[in-house]
């Protein structure tokens, strides 16, 4: 298989570059994916914990098509998943099989779907985060669509912000799909972003939002917001209705960091 670039794409063209240590986890990506391609070929997708959102799958920040903001502020620099060697492979290693299904078979697309199915079903897996790190790719939408088929009664929360991509996820009732957007997403790509959340009818489609200060409130049309945090330091900007009560001071109501997802359940509700 050909060695796939690793791309940065800037949303906004007005906005500053890519934030430097993006760009340096970037370069550090790029030498560990050297070392993952002297490896045979994944067959398997494997799945990863955390201790808020639950179990997940996670790809490399190469994938993503990140803001000045996003950039800047991304959880994953900060976190131990994007520091550790061992965390980067797994995310490495997902997106190799990933790229490997862009244009296989449906049988080779199935076989790692019925596997990861298999994993989810015995760790017993009541919902998925798709993408605690990074973000879409055509040949992970293709393992997300398998998935939704053979595992309907399971939400799979899918997180992204490339409309190209959105536009290739099933329609399926079991889809939860949260779109993520800051202050520096670029309107055209948020016009974007919105003509292809439209084509949804049956999956549960949500917009998030990522605030980064206080007089930075988010858009009227957004279902969540996420206040700017690090570690356990979160930010106090007052009540916002709208707001993930694990990213508030616990002191203000703001929940618990440990299971906080499972125990809210907001971001990958079902359609209403």
């Amino acid at each position: 298989m050909a060695k796939r670039a690793l791309p940065v794409v800037q949303s906004n063209p007005t906005a500053p570059a890519t934030h430097d240590a993006f760009r340096a986890h970037l370069a550090r990506l790029a030498d560990l994916r050297a070392e993952i391609e002297l490896e045979p070929l994944p067959t398997a997708v494997r799945l990863s914990g955390n201790s808020k959102t639950g179990w997940s799958i996670n790809a490399p920040l190469s994938e993503c098509e990140p803001t000045a903001e996003c950039s800047r502020v991304c959880y994953v620099l900060n976190s131990p998943m994007g520091r550790f060697p061992d965390s980067l492979r797994v995310m490495l290693r997902n997106q190799r099989l990933f790229d490997s299904l862009e244009h296989a078979d449906q049988s080779a697309v199935d076989a790692v779907a019925y596997g990861l199915a298999h994993d989810c079903r015995r760790a017993r897996v009541d919902f998925l985060r798709w993408n605690g790190s990074g973000d879409l790719s055509p040949g992970a939408v293709r393992v997300v669509n398998a998935l939704l088929r053979i595992m309907p009664d399971m939400p799979i929360w899918c997180i992204s912000r490339k409309p190209s991509v959105i536009e290739q996820l099933s329609d399926a009732p079991s889809l939860r799909l949260q779109i993520s957007i800051d202050r520096t997403t670029a309107p055209s790509r948020r016009d974007a972003l919105q003509r292809a959340a439209k084509r949804f009818d049956r999956a549960a489609v949500k917009f998030a939002y990522t605030r980064t200060s206080e007089d930075a409130p988010a858009p009227d049309f957004i279902a969540v917001t996420f206040n700017y945090h690090k570690g356990s330091k979160r930010s106090s900007w007052g009540p916002d209705a709208t707001a993930c009560a694990a990213t508030v001071p616990v002191s203000e109501g703001g929940a618990a960091h440990d299971n906080a997802c499972a125990s809210c359940r907001r971001c990958f509700a079902p359609r209403v």
